[in-house]
């Protein structure tokens, strides 16, 4: 993937696709909350706002306009500079399926929970204007409105930006460089993997081994509907290696998913002779040591270059 850069959000330095993105959505988070902060010392205003205003509610009322519509301009900012950060990731990385079905389902919830409250100049009444005449009961009204739903999108806004810093899914490198992938923990070392086959268009079926799971550590499929079975090996430091016994666990493991299924063993470590010349028989298996992974994590190139024959 491009690591072109690009400004996440104004006024912000420009990083690298998908490196700080965690502290740019931080930032993001920090100032949408900000907004509800600023709104909520609103509320008992917003809440008892009298149908008739006295200079004194007058002033309160008016008080209360202005931090709506501040705090609605800076709400908007958050959701536009979201916005903009997403296209410009996935232009960036135009093979990564979740990342494309993230962003999709992010524009359609902005579509479908934003407020349909109009904006203040196509109001029916002037609410500056009619908080200083005689419409205060329906001025009122529409103030208490709005006010409610820029809070409910605020929340809703606040609440995906956590859904996004918790899910991982703009945050997780697309590349590593080899010293970093040896001091990783080894289930760290399987989402890197199947974080990869993400980046080169693959679509992740399952990520992460466990009971049953016949060997594969990912699994994944490509555009002809192929399984790829993968046997993620790590070693502290790369110091250690993966026999011929790894490689036919695995390889039994795929046939039995589906003959056309391909077994496919990655380590930071190195390969034993062995296990290349039982993987290279009847090309039974793709291996992925030390240099082939160093080429495909930090050089950039795809896995279908690495492992081809």
């Amino acid at each position: 993937m491009s690591r072109t850069e690009f400004v996440f959000f104004s006024n912000a330095p420009a990083v690298n696709s998908l490196y700080g993105l965690e502290e740019a959505l931080c930032t993001l988070r920090h100032k949408a909350r900000a907004v509800l902060g600023v709104l909520s010392e609103y509320e008992m205003t917003a809440w008892y706002l009298p149908a008739e205003l006295s200079p004194a509610a007058r002033r309160r009322d008016l008080s209360l306009i202005r931090a709506v519509q501040v705090q609605e301009e800076r709400l908007l900012s958050v959701v536009e500079d979201l916005r903009r950060g997403l296209r410009k990731i996935l232009a960036n990385d135009p093979h990564s399926r979740r990342r494309r079905d993230w962003a999709t389902r992010l524009e359609q919830r902005f579509l479908d929970e934003r407020p349909a409250c109009p904006s203040w100049d196509s109001m029916d009444i002037n609410p500056i204007k009619a908080s200083l005449f005689d419409l205060e009961a329906e001025h009122s009204k529409v103030v208490r409105q709005r006010y409610e739903q820029l809070v409910d999108y605020g929340t809703m806004v606040v609440g995906l930006l956590d859904e996004l810093l918790k899910a991982g899914i703009f945050t997780e490198p697309a590349s590593l460089p080899m010293d970093r992938i040896d001091e990783l923990h080894h289930s760290r070392f399987e989402k890197l993997i199947g974080d990869l086959m993400d980046r080169d268009g693959y679509r992740i079926v399952r990520s992460g081994g466990g009971a049953g799971d016949q060997g594969a550590d990912v699994l994944a499929m490509d555009d002809l509907g192929r399984y790829l079975m993968v046997q993620c090996k790590h070693f502290r430091d790369g110091n250690g290696s993966v026999g011929q016994p790894v490689v036919q666990h695995l390889y039994g493991g795929a046939m039995t998913l589906h003959p056309s299924t391909l077994a496919i063993v990655v380590t930071n470590g190195r390969i034993t002779g062995g296990a290349k010349v039982w993987a290279g028989e009847n090309d039974k298996a793709r291996l992925v040591g030390r240099d082939a992974l160093k080429r495909w994590a930090e050089d950039g190139e795809t896995l279908a270059k690495v492992i081809i024959r």
